[in-house]
């Protein structure tokens, strides 16, 4: 299948680019000159073709060739970014991507979204401009490709952790801060996450490709293992595997404003579809510990 990608070089897009050129589909992704191109490097030269926003139109791409699939897992978190640069990015960028897989003919756009938008969440203040813009960009595609013979796909992720993230994401710091044996202050850490290892992810989007023909007009999959771990839990076990000194300062910060307390994956659906979450939480942290021992991203 010809897969056209965004967001290629970060974190859960350069998982899921090595899981569709793994499983024989033909990809080609869309980048910046700004791009950090590390994480995909050595996969640069199984791909159909690498497209440059600064340097070609949106429409073009889709001219050029046959596009079965979009998958968007490009995002913007609005971390030094005017609010207008990132509705851009998270609401025009995508939109735009929408309406012309359905003109030139494009099955199914995959979308990546977040936990932070589920109904139940909604008054979460952290990261307020993305969360809505996510939610803004999310109702205004399922109403136009309902209308447009296109397929739309909601991918809800839980939380991600894995290889390859970025350093100032929270389990980076905390890996990072336990291995090298820092004071660690956190909240209390009664929150609980579904934490889902990142390959896990990557394919549940493969599970969707493959069975598209099955899959409705709109459709949403949340992304996880179905079940919460409180985060004291999950820094603790880090703990303990990578055998660190560090003092675990838990309570020495407060919880953020409208905190989430738990967050977990009705994944009913993608298990229909043959996916399940195979990655235990010893082995993902011991991979992630493994890789920062190299010298290497968490």
């Amino acid at each position: 299948m010809n897969i056209l990608l965004t967001g290629a070089t970060g974190f859960v897009g350069s998982h899921v680019l090595e899981e569709l050129l793994d499983q024989g589909h033909k990809v080609s992704i869309i980048t910046r000159s700004s791009s950090d191109l590390h994480r995909i490097q050595n996969r640069l030269d199984e791909l159909e073709k690498v497209f440059n926003l600064n340097e070609t139109d949106v429409e073009s791409i889709f001219e050029s060739q046959q596009v079965d699939v979009i998958i968007h897992t490009a995002t913007s978190y609005g971390h030094n970014q005017r609010l207008s640069q990132q509705l851009n990015a998270n609401v025009h960028y995508p939109i735009e991507l929408l309406e012309l897989g359905a003109k030139y003919q494009a099955e199914a756009f995959i979308n990546t979204d977040t936990f932070f938008g589920k109904d139940e969440h909604h008054s979460y203040a952290y990261l307020d401009s993305y969360s809505k813009s996510k939610k803004f960009m999310d109702t205004m595609a399922r109403s136009y490709a309902a209308c447009h013979g296109i397929k739309y796909v909601n991918m809800r992720l839980e939380h991600v952790y894995g290889p390859r993230d970025q350093e100032h994401k929270f389990i980076s710091f905390v890996m990072r801060s336990l291995l090298q044996e820092t004071s660690l202050r956190l909240t209390p850490g009664e929150q609980r996450r579904d934490f889902i290892y990142v390959k896990d992810v990557a394919k549940a989007y493969l599970a969707v490709i493959d069975n598209l023909k099955d899959i409705s007009g709109i459709a949403e999959f949340e992304v996880g293992r179905g079940f919460s771990v409180s985060v004291r839990e999950f820094v603790e076990l880090a703990y303990e595997l990578t055998g660190s000194r560090t003092v675990l300062e838990f309570g020495s910060l407060s919880y953020r404003e409208s905190e989430i307390m738990e967050s977990y994956a009705n994944h009913k659906n993608l298990q229909a579809l043959g996916w399940k979450a195979e990655t235990e939480l010893s082995y993902g942290i011991s991979s992630i510990i493994e890789i920062m021992d190299k010298g290497g991203l968490a």
